[in-house]
């Protein structure tokens, strides 16, 4: 029996690092059908493995210590996706730049669904906004870094190709596995490609016609960056469900909501309409960014409808 680090999960095979070595091993199609037909291994995962004539099997999938994780819909139910385990920090890339304008509100708030999974998870967090080559318009990309800076996040920004903000990102990285999340076409691969200086890994352009990014990373794949340090690629999303954010924990898991937390005249205050809310009464004198304000307003919405 020998135990390692996941660093690679595809549909059909998982590697994992043990003792300096990539050890590529088997997951049982029992195991897997117990998973509810889905491969239960993520990047980061601890396990240990079993060794037999001619091939290395997943035994036992240790216990997380963490897990970064979403939910989706899928014939009519909703599932659990674990986007990486026992992670160190969730690096949340976002384009600087939209193909289509109307792409701006949806990244942000999804970028928001991110943050709050993050926080939820108690996952340091950092935002970092990639292609600031393609920006135009300064003055909005300020305007979008004061939010999340004005929410306690550090906002990195930086351009793969030219190697801009790439050594304070790299700097930024703590011991252990960050995990790069984003939507398709963020730059994700590119920038962990100039973090590694590896030119094996397959990027592909936002279509023109759609505005959309297409899906170069199919399978997650941790890259050592060095001694301690990695950095994992995680497939683009395009969707970022919170079913696992029970409702009276949403605003806490908004992390510039947390000081006024507890001072609305109404003890059972939503923080949406209340007469007296602490949290409203922040926006107003522009201590909480209204974006950010609609985004939870948006996720209560959608909480009681059943629709997270």
């Amino acid at each position: 029996m020998i135990e390692g680090t996941v660093v690679r999960v595809s549909r059909t095979e998982c590697e994992a690092e043990v003792d300096g070595n990539r050890v590529q091993f088997h997951v049982r199609g029992g195991t897997i059908r117990a998973a509810g037909g889905k491969n239960p291994v993520r990047v980061g995962d601890r396990v240990r493995l079993a060794v037999h004539p001619g091939a290395i099997v997943l035994d036992e999938i240790l216990p997380r210590e963490s897990i970064l994780q979403r939910t989706t819909i899928a014939h009519g139910r909703t599932v659990r996706r674990e986007v990486a385990s026992n992670l160190a920090m969730a690096i949340f890339v976002i384009p600087a730049v939209e193909t289509d304008p109307a792409m701006r509100p949806r990244r942000l708030r999804l970028l928001d669904r991110m943050l709050v999974s993050a926080e939820h998870a108690d996952l340091p967090a950092l935002v970092c906004v990639n292609k600031i080559d393609l920006v135009t318009d300064q003055s909005e990309l300020a305007a979008m870094k004061g939010i999340y800076q004005r929410a306690g996040y550090r906002v990195l920004q930086t351009c793969a190709p030219a190697g801009d903000g790439v050594e304070d990102l790299r700097d930024s990285l703590p011991a252990g596995l960050s995990a790069f999340v984003g939507p398709s076409g963020a730059g994700k691969t590119s920038l962990i490609t100039a973090l590694t200086g590896r030119h094996d890994l397959k990027t592909l352009s936002v279509s023109a016609s759609t505005g959309k990014g297409k899906h170069a990373t199919t399978a997650s794949e941790a890259f050592e960056l060095d001694g301690g340090r990695w950095a994992v690629d995680v497939p683009g999303l395009r969707s970022f469900g919170l079913e696992d954010v029970e409702k009276e924990d949403l605003a806490y898991c908004f992390a510039e909501f947390r000081d006024f937390l507890g001072h609305c005249d109404n003890r059972w205050c939503t923080h949406l309409v209340e007469d007296g809310c602490a949290v409203l009464a922040a926006v107003d004198a522009g201590g909480i960014a209204p974006a950010r304000h609609d985004s939870y307003r948006r996720l209560m919405v959608d909480q009681n409808k059943g629709q997270r």
